[in-house]
């Protein structure tokens, strides 16, 4: 009975959570931020609210917690009273990792990815892999691609129907600990 009670419970946290985002996005679009279809952007995101209108988002873009957009730049404003602003292009199909903070006048994509912890500050090319402080393009993503091919084919590998947060149980779990002792697996559709 208390099970049922707390997820009722979490289920109604999860819809106002849910909500209040939706909310913000909708909200940051009034003002003139694009914010192109299926777009992830968690609630964490911080966004330059009062430059929203510089950022636009397209289509099938992802991005991990805690990054940052920025279309402004402050620094030199106690110098010489000045504040720069640009706009931020997030092209199609790009991915930011978690933590990754964007400043202003960069244009990441499309089909990009940036590493977790990144500083992007200045524009990465179509169809890269970039990572660092500031961001450098590692490699092309179909390089990327090919490596991760190459590393599945011979790495240990867990259905996400079977292994996903919602169903691991004790077993599964200690299975993936045994496995992932000394080196990296994937979860694979199914």
């Amino acid at each position: 009975m208390l099970n049922l009670v707390f997820g009722k419970l979490e289920k109604t946290f999860r819809r106002i959570r849910s909500a209040r985002q939706q909310r913000r996005w909708t909200k940051l679009q009034s003002k003139g931020m694009q914010i192109g279809r299926k777009v992830t952007l968690p609630a964490s995101t911080w966004i330059d609210t009062p430059h929203c209108f510089l950022i636009s988002i397209e289509d099938n873009c992802a991005f991990g917690e805690n990054c940052a957009i920025l279309a402004h730049d402050a620094l030199s404003k106690l110098f010489i009273g000045t504040v720069r602003l640009s706009r931020v292009r997030i092209k199609e199909s790009s991915r930011i990792g978690m933590g990754t903070i964007i400043l202003p006048g960069v244009s990441v994509g499309p089909r990009s990815i940036i590493g977790a912890g990144s500083v992007v500050t200045h524009d990465i090319p179509e169809g890269v892999v970039a990572a660092g402080n500031p961001a450098k393009v590692l490699c092309s993503l179909d390089e990327y691609l090919d490596r991760q091919r190459t590393q599945i084919e011979s790495s240990p590998k867990f259905k996400y129907s079977l292994y996903d947060i919602n169903n691991l149980n004790s077993d599964r779990r200690a299975q993936m600990l045994r496995e992932l002792e000394d080196t990296d697996g994937f979860m694979i559709a199914g």
